[in-house]
């Protein structure tokens, strides 16, 4: 799920990415992982609206990668899950998501991970500050 050019977008290979059609700006954005059903779901904790939903038979272990692109600061926090271990949730509360105001270069990405014993979570930006 990326936000590009004004627009929310979906998109899993090889298909081409889907525009979600939302008119708003999203503040927070929450990932569920159901393996058994094969399904990845997106959706909006403050509402408790489904943005998206991508289906899967999954095969292999998942690796999740987030990316800012260096542009927005990213927070990752905990939920508590009382379902099956197949479920896996985080949420990404993404700090100044989308916003319109220019970064500073020398802005520091904030990071918080609590990774529920996933096998490893990848947070990369292009020309962080270190």
């Amino acid at each position: 799920m990326r936000f590009d050019k004004g627009e929310y977008l979906a998109r899993a290979l090889p298909a081409g990415a889907t525009d979600l059609g939302l008119q708003r700006k999203l503040k927070r954005i929450r990932m569920s992982l159901d393996w058994s059903r094969g399904k990845l779901t997106f959706s909006d904790p403050d509402t408790n609206t489904l943005l998206h939903t991508l289906k899967h038979t999954f095969t292999e272990r998942l690796f999740p990668y987030i990316s800012t692109v260096d542009k927005v600061p990213l927070k990752i926090l905990p939920l508590k899950v009382r379902s099956s271990h197949h479920v896996r949730v985080l949420v990404l509360q993404l700090v100044q998501l989308f916003a319109l105001l220019p970064q500073k270069q020398d802005s520091v990405v904030e990071e918080e991970i609590n990774m529920y014993k996933l096998p490893m979570l990848w947070m990369s930006s292009r020309n962080r500050a270190a």
